[in-house]
């Protein structure tokens, strides 16, 4: 959770970076990292953009509802003016900017301007052409004016201009190759505008001046985020590219020396770069060189389909499915805490983890399950089998396609590891302790099989998702012999005999 970054913001002694639910908090004076979450009085989590007011002290977070928190003296004042009011279509706040004793916010109907010192709304305002509604993708100042990148083109105004919430005192640029386009970055330095041009094969990087210059485009690369910089502005298109107020190219960051950058947001604080990265969490380069990572322990990553513990182990799995039980894809992430610390597993190869099981016997060995690249068996912090069809009778849902989709896991005390399998024949599958497996021949009447659970009695308790019930199997204390085994499949009913049909966790008490 603490080892991903999305958006950054630089203040004078105290660097802050959101990785979307929370707030890490790095001072620069004793290197001593911190962490602002709900816990400690955020009003939300998902969070979608965060900026630092130097003059004001004040740290601004917006969020994906549209709340809006303001950090002053440890004190945070919720301003939800936005977040209640009805305003039809998409509301979304994509940047934040400071200009004075103003925060500009750059949102999907408009600019909401906001006041830092009396923590209020002061106006909102709409950049757009004949009534039109743009959704707004940043915002910058210079000369008096305030530029905004919309989703049709380049707006600006004077900022002393009483009646901006009227879109006929905006002005488009049409003197631009494409005027009417999607531009979702801007930036004013040393006298010039510098605005991305969206793209289907790159991003474009113009800069306005008397006329217009193309200053960078490369196919495939597209830009998330423009900021200010010492001397220069940062561009974030994975990499970073640090061009001077010349708008030459001074500086091109594409290795921090022990991974690939991804970089979301930059900024720069005296000689020193902060970088949002979600693959590689928070970012130090001293002097724009000496990289190193900022993160606290943690999961991660903030996608947890499930949570596992036995004997002080504690297994977290980032993979997941959608409403449908279809693939998310997300790559093999997996968190476990033991002994106060974390060890997090990644690996590109495998996909949509699901569920965990500890040995109970050797809390150095554990299953993991994943909806497409089979059974995982790890030991020793290594993954030293993969069972899918090729090695085992598990089975794929189509051929030499990555579709072994597995979803429950259970242990029981003679350590066979039982595992449930979706849209195959033969839904429960048995790993033993000596590597043999054992197919038991039912075939369970519902789309997808869920969760497995094994009470003391060593009944197995079989949830099938999507509003098809529980499934109760008895094997009688033998795995391998079917003839003696019990089963039933039903719903679920109150007291009232009314039908609960959607079943999401069962437990043991």
């Amino acid at each position: 959770m603490y080892n991903t970054a999305f958006s950054v913001a630089a203040g004078s002694e105290e660097i802050f970076a959101s990785n979307g639910s929370s707030i890490i908090v790095y001072n620069r004076g004793n290197a001593q990292l911190s962490k602002l979450s709900r816990i400690n009085g955020l009003s939300e989590t998902g969070i979608s953009s965060i900026v630092w007011a130097e003059e004001y002290k004040t740290l601004l977070i917006a969020y994906s509802s549209t709340n809006i928190d303001l950090l002053k003296n440890n004190i945070i004042y919720n301003i939800p003016d936005i977040y209640r009011k009805y305003i039809p279509g998409k509301k979304e706040i994509n940047r934040i900017r400071i200009n004075g004793k103003f925060a500009y916010l750059a949102c999907s109907f408009g600019i909401v301007v906001l006041d830092i010192l009396k923590n209020e709304i002061y106006d909102t305002w709409k950049p757009g052409m004949n009534s039109e509604n743009p959704e707004v993708w940043d915002v910058t100042f210079g000369n008096g004016n305030i530029y905004a990148a919309t989703d049709i083109g380049i707006f600006s105004a004077g900022l002393d201009d009483p009646g901006l919430s009227y879109f006929g005192n905006w002005s488009r640029d049409n003197s631009l190759p494409s005027p009417s386009a999607k531009y979702s970055a801007a930036i004013f330095c040393a006298n010039k505008l510098y605005v991305n041009l969206k793209g289907v094969s790159g991003d474009s990087i113009l800069v306005i001046d008397s006329g217009y210059d193309l200053l960078s485009f490369s196919p495939g690369v597209y830009n998330r985020s423009f900021d200010t910089a010492n001397e220069g502005f940062l561009v974030s298109d994975g990499t970073i590219s640090y061009y001077g107020n010349d708008g030459n190219l001074k500086n091109h960051i594409s290795t921090y020396g022990f991974t690939t950058p991804d970089s979301y947001q930059a900024v720069m604080r005296e000689n020193d770069i902060y970088i949002a990265d979600p693959s590689a969490g928070l970012i130090e380069g001293k002097n724009m060189s000496d990289f190193r990572p900022l993160s606290l322990s943690g999961p991660g990553s903030n996608n947890a389909v499930s949570i596992t513990s036995s004997n002080g182990k504690t297994i977290i799995t980032g993979g997941g499915t959608d409403v449908s039980w279809n693939n998310l894809w997300r790559p093999l992430n997996i968190s476990v805490n033991e002994n106060n610390g974390w060890i997090l597993y990644k690996n590109d190869s495998v996909s949509d983890p699901l569920r965990a099981a500890i040995d109970p016997f050797d809390n150095n060995h554990f299953f993991i399950s994943t909806w497409g690249g089979g059974l995982l068996e790890f030991e020793n912090g290594i993954i030293i089998n993969q069972f899918t069809e090729k090695n085992s009778p598990l089975q794929t849902i189509i051929t030499d396609k990555p579709y072994v989709r597995i979803c429950g896991l259970a242990m029981d005390a003679e350590r066979n590891l039982w595992m449930t399998q979706t849209e195959v024949p033969g839904s429960i599958k048995v790993l033993k302790p000596d590597g043999t497996w054992i197919v038991n021949p039912l075939t369970i009447d519902a789309p997808t099989i869920g969760d497995i659970l094994i009470t003391r009695t060593g009944k197995k308790w079989i949830i099938l998702p999507r509003g098809h019930g529980i499934f109760i199997l008895d094997d009688k204390g033998s795995p391998d012999y079917f003839a003696d085994d019990v089963f039933k499949k039903m719903l679920i009913t109150t007291s009232d005999d009314e039908v609960i049909s959607f079943v999401y966790c069962i437990s043991e008490d």
